[in-house]
């Protein structure tokens, strides 16, 4: 039963929040908009009416940065906007009840106005050491979510790759070259915890970017997630939990990457596994999709357990809710919808 109370007469600009980039080059030399669609069908497969979790009443509405401005077009239901845990801002919609055998279906709608700046000029010889790092960035060191900084195997990593180190490039960059050389590229139902990633040897652009920022803040170095979506021509369909969630994605490709505080440019994106680069250790930053105008940032993680969350959706396996996840992304390059 979708509400039809609901189009809203004008677009709300969403809050700018406070964690984004410490770091402008102030060269803009592209820009793209974007409609971004998600529609999510809610699938009750029993006999009697089935009350949704709160966790799937709230939606992502992606983030206001220095490379982005987002709007609020419509939503299919009345809602509030929040921040979650991380900073984020999100929509909680009020949803009713999925009657027996029947669907509840929810939409909404984004505008992205993405635009692109070049790398700023990274260098070994000019970045900061450790003790250059501000202390009130230690809340980004800290073992919090899903980063295990006390783990003993880890600590030995990182301190191991250390060496005598003080440069945090250099420091940062070994980390990286160590888990681009010795960590392969695999995808799971959900997201692996660093220790998971470092026993097994594998894991997929998440898992290793939470592998690196472990290895950051064991060492002192402030570091988080970021999640973001890259524009693509392709269009795909996937199904996880015995067929209980099911993902439909036109012209979007989801993404993340670590972002790490590196004097004295401040935030700059390593993405491990679309930015790495075994024979140019930098090119993990200035190689970094998150230049480039069709990346959209998502969210930040800063303190959330990303990898606890997602064995949650495990839950799903013993109830009568089958979700269909439709995300499009729209631009000029492609044909209206």
């Amino acid at each position: 039963m979708k509400s039809k109370n609901l189009l809203f007469l004008a677009i709300i600009l969403l809050s700018l929040i406070s964690l984004s980039w410490g770091f402008l080059s102030g060269n803009k030399v592209d820009e793209e908009t974007y409609v971004y669609t998600s529609t999510i069908t809610y699938s009750n497969t029993d006999s009697t009416d089935l009350m949704l979790n709160n966790k799937y009443c709230i939606f992502d509405i992606f983030m206001n940065t220095s490379l982005q401005t987002v709007y609020l077009l419509n939503t299919s239901h009345t809602y509030e906007i929040i921040n979650d845990a991380d900073g984020n801002p999100t929509i909680i919609m009020s949803l009713t009840p999925v009657p027996a055998f029947e669907n509840v279906t929810v939409s909404y709608s984004l505008k992205i106005e993405s635009v692109t700046e070049e790398p700023p000029l990274i260098n070994f010889s000019s970045s900061g050491n450790i003790n250059e790092i501000p202390k009130e960035l230690q809340n980004y060191t800290l073992r919090v979510g899903s980063w295990l900084t006390e783990n003993q195997s880890l600590k030995n990593l990182a301190y191991q790759i250390k060496g005598e180190k003080t440069n945090v490039l250099e420091i940062v960059t070994s980390l990286a070259d160590w888990i681009g050389n010795s960590i392969s590229s695999y995808s799971s139902d959900y997201p692996l915890y660093p220790t998971e990633t470092y026993n097994s040897k594998r894991g997929d652009c998440d898992d290793q970017a939470n592998l690196l920022i472990t290895l950051c803040r064991i060492l002192g170095i402030p570091a988080y997630l970021q999640i973001g979506l890259l524009e693509t021509a392709s269009q795909k369909q996937e199904t996880y939990f015995e067929g209980h969630i099911t993902y439909y994605t036109k012209h979007i490709s989801y993404h993340a990457w670590a972002i790490i505080y590196v004097p004295p440019w401040g935030w700059l994106p390593f993405d491990m596994t679309l930015g790495w680069d075994p024979f140019s250790s930098l090119k993990i930053i200035t190689s970094a999709p998150i230049w480039s105008s069709n990346t959209v940032q998502m969210w930040n993680i800063t303190q959330s357990d990303w990898a606890g969350e997602g064995r949650k959706e495990k839950e799903i396996l013993n109830s009568q809710l089958y979700i269909q996840y439709e995300d499009i992304l729209s631009s000029e390059q492609w044909e209206p919808m």
